[in-house]
């Protein structure tokens, strides 16, 4: 059995939790949670064309999704095959070297920051690479390596305050829970602290045993380095003009400052209009009578203020900053092509992965018997214990919280305390993905940075076990004292 893992790991172990809805199906009858209260329905079983349609159905329900990785994946690739960027990282690899604990503990913070206020954590993939690409040249392992960008992603979503798939999904007015933004603040910021302490002081201790030759690690590899640049050096003249590396600057951090702006709610959280209000007035200014800016910018229904952002709108400025850095450094046409294909076709294993477990999700709702085992850990008691427990379950099959409120979320709805109910259920699915293999987030890093997923459970189930024991002390408090 241990053989059968060694090699394509993720594929396998995706493969058989997507098996197990199937089965499911063919045991077990289905039902709903309507007003909190479960109703059995007929066995409505998965066949094998079933199988087939519904997991190629992913392509037609997540195109955006899985279109923005590969763009990312293309950006990214593009960028390493530059001198500018090569330089840029270099330079702040080495002036950070020896100072690698410090970077990994900011870095594991700023994720989990923004990730736990953006509408769509998705868009912090726009920030990852570039982190990775620094990190690797300070030469720390691959676990390290997803612990302090995709691990600092988790943390956010598990202590989130305005998160939009998270807080967002639970507050919307149409098929969230009954909460509003703020609930159990202090619950959630001191969840936040914890799990955010507890994953830097985990992380830290390997990288001293890694650095103490305790534990063995692989060296953590850019994923978009380039051989162009090598090339380039290896061919490279004395008398050849050093490239500047300004241009870039300037074009990433107005990139990466879209990033942060463009998914911050600003209106729904926060009542600021600034923006919806500037857009506005771009959009309804006139130049001899026609609104030449509106139409500079496109239609109204594409183009819209920070705060309501989509993937495809940061897909649009990416793109758009290929464009500008193609023509400063003089890149041909060819090259752009070339690595950004190269970039699709390597994060292709990624994409496949994200198909698989997205197609968990359509044989969960599609073919609902999940809530029937959920109803049997009701049946002992309707308590903020069995809740959580049902929040776990729930979350590893339905993969993102927004799909656990759709199959469960009247269930948290009706309990007596629902802030403490909607806690508990962000808490149970933040905690599931820090491990589960249906956790998209953990996939797209073990995945993109081919780690295995033993060593990532080797390295995180302490800090699993431990947060799991501190979440339910945190929900008595709440519920009891």
């Amino acid at each position: 059995m241990k053989k059968i893992f060694e090699k394509h790991d993720l594929f396998k172990i995706v493969l058989l939790f997507m098996l197990i809805p199937v089965i499911f199906s063919w045991v077990m009858t289905s039902g709903a949670f309507s007003a909190g209260t479960f109703t059995a329905s007929d066995m409505t079983r998965i066949g094998l064309f079933d199988f087939s349609s519904y997991t190629l159905l992913g392509f037609y329900y997540f195109t955006v999704n899985l279109v923005f990785v590969l763009v990312v994946a293309g950006f990214y690739k593009f960028l390493g095959s530059l001198e500018a960027y090569q330089s840029l990282t270099s330079k702040l690899a080495n002036a950070w070297k020896g100072k690698e604990k410090i970077v990994v503990a900011i870095s594991i913070l700023l994720f989990a920051c923004l990730a736990g206020l953006l509408t769509e954590h998705f868009a912090l993939l726009v920030i990852v690479p570039f982190v990775i690409t620094v990190l690797s040249k300070m030469e720390v392992d691959k676990v390290t390596g997803v612990s302090a960008t995709f691990g600092g992603i988790l943390v956010g979503l598990l202590g989130a305050t305005y998160a939009g798939k998270v807080v967002g999904a639970m507050v919307d007015a149409n098929y969230g829970i009954g909460v509003s933004y703020g609930f159990e603040m202090m619950g959630t910021i001191v969840l936040f602290a914890i799990s955010y302490l507890l994953l830097t002081y985990f992380t830290l201790v390997r990288m001293s045993k890694i650095s103490g030759k305790k534990v063995e690690a692989e060296v953590l590899v850019d994923p978009f380095a380039s051989s162009i640049v090598e090339d380039k050096k290896s061919k490279k003249k004395t008398t050849a003009k050093k490239v500047s590396v300004l241009p870039l600057v300037i074009i990433l951090v107005l990139v990466l400052l879209n990033t942060v702006l463009a998914y911050i709610p600003w209106v729904d959280a926060f009542k600021i209009e600034i923006f919806d209000k500037a857009l506005t007035w771009i959009q309804e200014a006139t130049i001899f009578g026609k609104e030449y800016f509106a139409y500079l910018l496109g239609g109204e229904t594409v183009v819209k203020a920070f705060g309501q952002w989509d993937l495809l709108n940061i897909c649009g400025i990416m793109l758009f900053a290929i464009l500008v850095i193609k023509i400063i450094y003089h890149v041909s046409f060819d090259q752009v092509i070339e690595e950004f294909g190269s970039g699709m076709k390597g994060i292709s294993k990624t994409v496949v992965i994200m198909l698989m477990i997205y197609s968990i999700i359509l044989f969960t709702l599609f073919y609902p018997t999940l809530p029937v085992l959920i109803d049997l850990i009701q049946s002992l008691g309707n308590n903020v214990f069995t809740l959580f427990a049902s929040g776990v379950l729930g979350s590893i099959f339905t993969v993102e919280l927004q799909y656990t409120i759709t199959q469960l979320g009247s269930l948290f709805a009706n309990f007596q305390n629902v802030s403490i109910s909607a806690l508990a259920l962000q808490s149970a699915a933040g905690l599931v993905s820090f491990i589960a293999p249906t956790s998209l987030i953990l996939m797209i890093g073990l995945s993109m940075l081919d780690v295995k997923f033993k060593d990532w459970v080797k390295h995180i189930w302490k800090f699993v076990l431990a947060l799991l024991i501190i979440i339910l002390v945190i929900l008595a408090i709440l519920m009891y004292v």
